[in-house]
């Protein structure tokens, strides 16, 4: 577990299917009432958001997204809980 594990206020961030062709789902669980924002990074690095800031409250989540019309290629997932960045690789096929 790395520094920002410990800081996160987030814990068993799963992106799946990936690669994926239409739509994919993140699961996650809050471990504290925070504002959370999910955003897309495409290669020329602009970001497209998935999730404005919003308010979790502590427990399971599972969001799925429908992103037929991006372009194939990669992209980073970033996900933001105020405390902590993650960043996910994920494919569009």
């Amino acid at each position: 577990m790395d520094g920002s594990e410990l800081n996160s206020l987030v814990n068993d961030i799963k992106v799946f299917p990936n690669p994926f062709n239409a739509q994919f789902s993140i699961s996650f669980n809050v471990l504290k009432e925070g504002l959370y924002s999910i955003n897309l990074i495409d290669i020329k690095g602009s970001e497209i958001i998935l999730t404005d800031k919003q308010t979790y409250n502590p427990g399971s989540y599972n969001l799925e997204f429908n992103k037929e019309k991006l372009s194939e290629g990669m992209y980073l997932l970033k996900f933001n809980d105020g405390n902590a960045v993650r960043y996910y690789n994920l494919v569009k096929q």
